[in-house]
């Protein structure tokens, strides 16, 4: 009988008597579970026995939420322990942080570099609101995917005027200003070689050492690969598009922007899937075929056309309404 064989029959019998048959599994399918958990229970599996005691410290995933600690010194704590307790010659591949109130300014910058120095490829951040990114965040070689979100009243992170990503696939911030050269253009995106979706939210231009907008910057996305991009606005600012293989396009907000596409971007492009979500008016320049058959106006026209059906269906709630106050008065003489 092979030593496979025995262990499988070992396993069905322990399974057959109610015995652990957790024990019997290899490291990457525990680590797997453990991750779904939170970061403490995963350390208190450490008791268990010999095998689980420095378990833990091979986790490929972290996630660092503040509401899961009762006081904000243990997690401050617990932060900066993570970091010296963890196994340093392990790989980290994700990590959520989330953090929204005040943080320590050191403890912040020592996690940044640590998940780094460690080959981080996935990366969430909800930065405290008194606390900036340290910049070798924005020039990390392994990210893959990278979502930035912070308090509108941090004025210490910013998206810098050049990106040093070169693997990144996927890059979403919330909030975040984008800093812009002294003749307020702002390009960051031209350097990342792969990056295939980016979505923003709520997103400022500044030129160096501002702190408010003008609406005169203009935010250039010039990239070759990119094919998925969503935009939502609050603010105003121009903003170019020279993107040859985008194929997906959604734009929300109000006021709206006005938009400006090179002739390389939608050249040669066989379809292009594009939502519009904005009960402001819209300005496209210039006109360009998006689709066979199709134009921007076309698409535009369409989504004008669902907003005064949804218009209307308001037009009409208002009327019930103001049907309901007037009876209301009426029931309560009778009454």
């Amino acid at each position: 009988m092979t030593r496979r064989k025995s262990l499988k029959m070992k396993q069905q019998k322990n399974n057959q008597q109610g015995e652990d048959i957790i024990s019997f599994m290899p490291d990457d399918i525990l680590l797997y579970i453990m991750s779904f958990i939170k970061i403490q229970e995963a350390i208190r599996t450490c008791i268990l026995s010999k095998r689980w005691k420095n378990l833990w410290k091979f986790l490929p995933n972290l996630k660092l939420h503040s509401v899961d600690f009762h006081k904000n010194l243990v997690f401050f704590e617990f932060v900066s322990k993570i970091v010296f307790l963890r196994n340093y010659n392990i790989s980290l591949h994700t990590l959520e942080f989330v953090r929204h109130n005040y943080f320590k300014h050191e403890i912040m910058t020592n996690l940044m570099h640590y998940v780094v120095g460690h080959n981080i490829q996935q990366l969430r951040v909800v930065v405290p609101f008194n606390v900036g990114l340290p910049p070798c965040v924005f020039s990390c070689e392994s990210l893959t995917h990278l979502s930035i979100s912070c308090s509108r009243y941090n004025i210490r992170t910013k998206i810098p005027m050049s990106l040093n990503l070169p693997n990144l696939l996927s890059l979403h911030f919330d909030n975040v200003p984008i800093l812009a050269y002294e003749d307020g253009q702002a390009k960051p995106f031209s350097s990342c070689r792969k990056l295939n979706t980016l979505s923003f939210d709520n997103c400022s231009v500044l030129y160096p050492n501002a702190f408010i907008s003008d609406g005169s910057e203009i935010l250039i996305i010039d990239n070759a690969t990119l094919a998925n991009l969503t935009m939502d606005y609050t603010l105003r600012y121009k903003t170019v598009i020279c993107a040859p293989n985008l194929s997906s396009f959604t734009i929300s907000g109000a006021p709206f922007p006005t938009l400006h596409e090179q002739k390389e971007t939608l050249h040669g492009q066989k379809k292009m899937n594009v939502e519009i979500r904005s009960a402001s008016l819209v300005k496209i320049s210039p006109s360009r075929s998006i689709s066979s058959g199709d134009s921007v106006e076309e698409n535009v026209g369409l989504k004008k056309k669902e907003r005064k059906r949804i218009c209307e269906n308001d037009d009409k709630g208002k009327e019930f309404e103001d049907e309901a106050r007037k009876e209301q008065p009426r029931r309560e003489r009778h009454n």
